[in-house]
């Protein structure tokens, strides 16, 4: 609905922009591979009326990500861009390892180049309730009243943009970047961020003391963490609940919030 919203938005003041949808909390280094990238996506969303995802080249069998697998080559119209054959959602761990065996797999960024035309569109078609509740926004060139976005937004369906629309959509290309990239959503890839590796440990915040032990991240607000002989384990301790987890599944803790809110525990979730 946001991504709606915002491209409604944007066209009211400007029918033929291009606009680009992204993350604020990902790590991207390389400022300058990433303008680039952006400025192709871009380049190709205006003159091929297409829907532009950034695919970025896995370096590991990551399970706490999307995939998206790339198609044929668009050709010399849009070089180093290519059609995509299909989204793939969070895969277990085998499929992830094979994903990155087979080559043709990229990790699904988030990152979006298309005109306001041509998201419009594919919105009207596929996720029609969305377009319906925007109905009111198309037709004014005045934008919405705090009040009147608010009932917007309540007869919106929570649904993403992948679900909504790419998945379903046959106008999506992707850019395959090879610039590191990291969304910094699990403890695993904060850990990486951060350094974490076989013989170097860090804590985030709190004090820790290790024997025998390394390649370890803690987070802890106010007691010592002591670890002995454990290697590639996540330990946040917070003032409602401890969490120790292996790094290397750390993407699965969505398993324990769903546990503790089956069991009523929603307030440590």
């Amino acid at each position: 609905m946001a991504i709606a919203y915002a491209a409604a938005r944007i066209r009211s003041e400007d029918p033929d922009a291009v606009m680009v949808v992204l993350p604020a909390d990902h790590v991207i280094p390389d400022a300058r591979a990433f303008r680039a990238a952006i400025r192709k996506a871009a380049r190709a969303a205006l003159e091929a009326d297409v829907l532009v995802t950034l695919g970025v080249e896995p370096r590991r069998p990551d399970t706490g990500l999307g995939y998206i697998q790339r198609g044929p080559a668009v050709g010399p119209k849009a070089p180093g861009l290519h059609r995509v054959r299909r989204f793939v959602e969070k895969p277990n761990e085998k499929t992830a390892r094979r994903y990155l065996q087979r080559g043709d797999y990229l990790w699904n960024a988030g990152i979006f180049a298309w005109s306001v035309g041509a998201i419009l569109e594919e919105i009207e078609v596929h996720a029609p309730e969305i377009h319906r509740v925007l109905g009111p926004m198309l037709g004014s060139r005045r934008p919405p009243t705090v009040e009147q976005l608010r009932g917007i937004y309540r007869r919106a369906p929570s649904i993403s943009i992948d679900f909504a629309v790419l998945e379903r959509s046959r106008r999506v290309w992707t850019l395959p970047v090879r610039f590191h990239w990291n969304d910094v959503g699990t403890w695993a890839s904060l850990a990486e961020e951060l350094g974490v590796k076989p013989g170097n440990s860090r804590s985030v915040a709190g004090a820790l003391v290790e024997c025998d032990a390394g390649a370890n991240l803690v987070w802890s607000e106010d007691r010592t963490i002591a670890l002995l002989g454990v290697e590639g384990i996540a330990v946040i301790d917070t003032p409602d609940a401890l969490l120790v987890a292996r790094l290397d599944q750390s993407s699965d803790v969505r398993k324990l919030v769903a546990q503790l809110k089956a069991s009523g525990r929603s307030e440590i979730t």
